[in-house]
């Protein structure tokens, strides 16, 4: 008769367990969900230019990947963290994305510096993270802090755009890197 406390017992554990779970994804949330984003979206909303989705800025732009070139349709994102990427996707090849701090910062003139994507702290408004993600077999690279290139961007009116120039590109899952050039309007 020992089974019944057992069973009991792991059932308890499975509902704290169940409950620590519910609290945690609960509380997960920002504090300031009232508030708008950037560009005039509620958070978590993923029309136009939300998560997940990505607003059509109906422009082209172009990337240089290890010297072949490759024209691409450019939509922007603003993620629940507030951070402002601006991608450059070729369906036949894969895609560049530039990730921001937020959008205001995407929107200066300035230079800026290569770091490491980190969703949950985007150092300075002058960083921007650079990913390149292959759609066949290639593996994805992404840039660090000893990333080597250069990145600008500059601001004109409503007219933006982000420039790379040679940014070596690694990958965290093996010694592949990629040397990506890019021409991008937003």
């Amino acid at each position: 008769m020992m089974l019944l406390p057992i069973r009991t017992s792991l059932k308890r554990a499975a509902h704290l367990g169940a409950l620590a779970l519910l609290l945690t994804a609960t509380s997960a949330c920002p504090e300031d969900d009232d508030k708008e984003t950037p560009n005039g979206q509620e958070p978590g909303d993923e029309s136009d230019a939300g998560i997940g989705g990505g607003g059509d800025t109906n422009l082209t732009g172009s990337y240089t990947v290890d010297g072949v070139r490759h024209s691409c349709k450019v939509t922007t994102q603003v993620f629940v963290t507030r951070e402002y990427s601006v991608v450059c996707q070729n369906d036949d090849d894969g895609l560049v994305q530039i990730t921001f701090k937020d959008e205001a910062s995407a929107r200066l003139t300035q230079t800026l510096r290569l770091v490491e994507m980190d969703i949950f702290e985007h150092p300075d408004a002058d960083t921007i993270a650079v990913n390149y993600i292959p759609f066949d077999d290639r593996v994805s690279t992404s840039s660090s802090e000893d990333t080597v290139g250069s990145a600008s961007a500059k601001a004109s009116g409503s007219r933006n755009e982000v420039t790379l120039t040679d940014v070596v590109l690694d990958s965290n899952i093996s010694t592949t890197t990629a040397k990506v050039s890019a021409t991008v309007p937003f």
